[in-house]
């Protein structure tokens, strides 16, 4: 909508998330039940900064697949915008609009500390197919499988700070979230 975030508040919001994530002394997976917006992108980038797996879940499922899809991946924290299915041990409900303090304010985070980020062969994200054959499927990404593209990428576009990424589509799917992390790793405006 209208709302801009710059790098300095990106940084902040990130740190915290990726602190207060680690601060749950979990397995390290995340899902995430929400629609576009400035609040899913920060607890992506949050989640992938502190080395958790992020399980991306289409809001526009059913409440039964919903809660089959809990069942199997049963991720440590699920983020939604809905009330939870009712499969999921630990909820945080955020309203879509939410804005970057009042999402901060629903993650308790330590004031001071390093992040410990994950390596190139963690997994960070967990996406599914559109499942028009079935129940989707999930697939898995380690972070050195997009780094491996974003550089070959960079030697056809050479994507940086003075260009604009539109990510015209639901970031449920992995072409448009490729897009907006793609743009915030070259430091474009997304």
């Amino acid at each position: 909508e209208e709302t801009t975030l710059i790098w300095a508040a990106l940084e902040r919001a990130t740190a915290h998330i990726a602190r207060a994530l680690q601060a749950r002394r979990a397995n390290g997976h995340l899902a995430l039940l929400l629609p576009n917006g400035l609040a899913f992108a920060v607890l992506f980038a949050g989640a992938v900064r502190a080395g958790w797996e992020c399980q991306v879940l289409d809001p526009e499922w059913p409440q039964a697949l919903r809660d089959e899809m809990m069942s199997r991946l049963q991720p440590d924290l699920l983020v939604s915008a809905d009330a939870a299915p009712t499969s999921a041990p630990h909820h945080c409900r955020i309203t879509p609009d939410a804005s970057v303090d009042d999402l901060l304010a629903r993650f308790e985070a330590p004031f001071a500390g390093d992040v410990k980020a994950g390596t190139d062969k963690s997994l960070f994200y967990t996406g599914f197919t559109s499942g028009s054959t079935g129940l989707p499927k999930g697939y898995s990404r380690d972070q050195h499988s997009w780094l491996k593209s974003f550089a070959a990428e960079n030697t056809e576009f050479r994507i940086g700070p003075t260009d604009v990424i539109l990510a015209a589509g639901t970031l449920t799917h992995s072409l448009f979230l490729y897009a907006l992390i793609r743009g915030l790793h070259a430091g474009a405006h997304v």
